[in-house]
């Protein structure tokens, strides 16, 4: 059977305050804490190619980075669709913090056994 690698690009958004959170408070933390990846195989390695291709479909190929955050309604269309063609798959788990409030984190009790 063949090996196969992947790699894994990995990165958050927000912060992971939750004391104070927002709107409800207005100096908290960022109302949402969200970690995503983006998993590719290993062979080959063309995300360069692939992000360069996207900048210059957007008109922003000056750029070296992809910000998703801060591009036009129009740009984030043509982005989406393009990743979306691309062999690759995206995970994200969201955290909304408001919902976090008053909870406890309960953590069984080790329990004794006769020897202990």
């Amino acid at each position: 059977m063949p090996k196969v690698a992947y790699v894994a690009y990995i990165d958050e958004s927000g912060d992971d305050g939750v004391a104070t959170v927002r709107p409800r408070d207005p100096k908290g933390a960022t109302e949402w804490f969200v970690l995503s990846a983006v998993v590719v195989r290993a062979e080959g390695q063309s995300e360069a190619v692939w992000v360069q291709n996207i900048l210059r479909d957007i008109k922003l190929d000056r750029r070296g980075q992809l910000h998703f955050q801060p591009l036009d309604d129009w740009r984030k269309a043509i982005v989406c669709e393009r990743i979306a063609n691309l062999p690759l798959r995206c995970f994200v788990v969201m955290s909304h913090k408001l919902n976090m409030r008053g909870h406890t984190i309960l953590v069984p009790q080790k329990s004794l056994g006769a020897g202990d």
